[in-house]
C-alpha cells in the first residue's frame, strides 16, 4: 500500500503497541499468518467480506490451504497477479465504479468513485439497490440501472455465511435469510458489539443477534 498519511493513520494504533522490528511485532505478525482467510464449517461459512467459491477453490488448489504463506503474500501485494484480486474481493468484498461524475467521500473524507455492493442480492438492478454501505451515503448513489454483471453466485440453498467489514449501523439484522454482517462499527461512537447466537438453523434470525452499545469515555 501506498505510504500516505491516512494508510499510516490507519496503522498507527498497532505500530505503536508493536513497534516494527520488535520481537512483539514479529510474534503478532506469525499469529495472523496462522489465521484463515476463510471457514467452511459445512453447515455454516464464514469470511470476511465476500464468499466467493471460485477464488476459495483456486487459492485451495494453488497453496494447500486457506491461510497466507509467503508467496501468497507477496504475489497478492502484486496487482498483475490473480491473487491480488482474489484476497481484495474476500477480504474486501466486491466493488463497482460508480456513473460518470458521480462520488461520495467516506468516514476518512476520502473521495470515493467505486461503491462496495451486495454481493449476492440477485434482486438488486440499480447502484442504490445494491450499494453496500452507511446509510449517510445512500444520497450520493444513483438510481441508474446497472450494465453487466458484478455479483457472486450464492443462492438460498447455501449455508448461512457470517461477515465483518462493513462497519453497519443500526439494529443488527440479517442482509439476507443467510447472510448476516456482525460489523456495527464499534470503533466508532455510538457503534455496537455485536454477535450471533447460531443454533444450526440454516435461516438466520434478528432474534438471534446479541449486542451491547460502545461506551463513550
Amino acid at each position: 500500500r501506498a505510504h500516505t498519511k491516512k494508510n499510516a493513520n490507519q496503522h498507527a494504533a498497532f505500530l505503536s503497541e508493536f513497534p516494527h522490528g520488535s520481537p512483539e511485532y514479529d510474534d503478532a505478525i506469525a499469529w495472523f499468518k496462522t489465521l484463515p482467510l476463510w471457514l467452511d464449517l459445512g453447515s455454516l461459512r464464514v469470511v470476511h467480506a465476500c464468499w466467493d467459491k471460485q477464488l476459495i477453490g483456486r487459492i485451495q488448489q494453488t497453496y494447500g490451504g486457506a491461510c497466507l504463506t509467503e508467496e501468497l503474500l507477496a504475489r497478492a501485494s502484486d496487482k498483475q497477479c490473480w491473487e491480488y484480486d482474489a484476497l481484495e474481493t474476500l477480504l474486501k468484498g466486491k466493488e463497482i465504479p460508480l456513473p460518470p461524475g458521480y462520488v461520495f467521500k467516506d468516514q476518512y473524507g476520502t473521495p470515493r468513485l467505486d461503491i462496495r455492493i451486495r454481493w449476492w442480492d440477485q434482486q438488486a438492478k440499480t447502484y442504490k439497490e445494491i450499494f453496500m454501505g452507511s446509510p449517510e451515503w445512500e444520497t450520493h448513489i444513483p438510481e441508474d440501472k446497472i450494465e453487466g454483471n458484478h455479483l457472486v453466485e450464492y443462492g438460498l440453498d447455501q449455508p448461512p455465511v457470517f461477515l465483518g467489514h462493513y462497519w453497519l449501523s443500526g439494529k443488527p439484522a440479517p442482509l439476507e435469510q443467510h447472510v448476516a454482517c456482525l460489523d456495527y462499527s464499534v470503533a466508532r461512537p455510538g457503534g455496537k458489539l455485536a454477535a450471533y447466537r447460531w443454533n444450526g438453523e440454516a435461516e438466520l434470525s434478528e432474534e438471534a443477534f446479541v449486542s451491547v452499545e460502545r461506551l463513550e469515555a
